[in-house]
């Protein structure tokens, strides 16, 4: 219930942003990685307080480098984060003897500058920029199309399991019915939300076949975060 009431909030929202885009949409943007950041540190791999902090100042100098360099400042801006990330904890281990410092804080600290940093601050910075902003909403629909159809074809059909060590509830069925109607989906968002001058059947296809496929590892590559970590949801905020 929590999940549905939470997006009958964030999807008009989501939309609206969308439809302004610029400054709106990249707000809202930096606002879904920062709860993104804390929900992961904080409840996928349970950082300390003391190191929470330090992953926060880590982000803020990434986000902030990033949002004046542009996309191209990703790669530097990731660098410099992890420098302040290491220094900051070679400092809170020094005091704190009992950590598992080795075992948790700090695989957990780098996963967490990788996993909201590198991956999601592309469509942050991606959002600013009016010809892109059609782009983010093909992607989402994407998304939305792949989470939604496996959800159902696995509740409908069911049959053989697609990852049990993974996530055992995820089965073949519910994968093929997702991929296939976010191609459908993704492929009619293409063609319509694309600019005149863009718009190639091929390219959608292409694109949209590569998309679908990526939702579906990214969506069990979380999950296994979620399982080596023994957390049922990546959040608490928006679950």
């Amino acid at each position: 219930m929590q999940r549905i009431l939470s997006a009958i909030v964030a999807l008009p929202l989501l939309i609206g942003a969308l439809w302004q885009g610029g400054v709106v949409l990249q707000a809202l943007g930096v606002l879904v990685y920062v709860l993104l950041v804390y929900e992961f540190l904080a409840n996928v791999i349970g950082l300390p307080r003391n190191a929470l902090v330090i992953s926060a100042i880590a982000h803020l100098c990434l986000l902030s480098w990033c949002l004046s360099a542009g996309l191209s400042g990703i790669g530097s801006g990731l660098w410099l984060a992890t420098i302040i990330q290491l220094c900051g904890l070679i400092l809170f281990i020094e005091r704190e003897e009992h950590q598992p410092f080795l075992e948790l804080i700090v695989p957990g600290s780098l996963v967490g500058l990788i996993y909201p940093g590198a991956l999601a601050l592309p469509l942050v910075l991606a959002s600013s920029r009016c010809d892109l902003v059609w782009a983010i909403s093909w992607l989402l629909v994407v998304t939305i199309a792949s989470d939604t159809f496996a959800y159902f074809f696995g509740k409908v059909i069911g049959g053989i399991k697609l990852a049990v060590r993974i996530s055992p509830n995820k089965t073949v069925a519910g994968a093929i019915g997702g991929f296939v109607a976010a191609v459908g989906c993704g492929v009619a968002a293409f063609w319509y939300l694309c600019p005149l001058e863009q718009r190639d059947l091929g390219k959608a296809i292409a694109l949209t076949v590569v998309a679908a496929l990526l939702v579906q590892l990214g969506d069990l590559a979380e999950s296994l975060l979620k399982r080596s970590y023994k957390t049922k949801d990546t959040g608490s905020f928006l679950p």
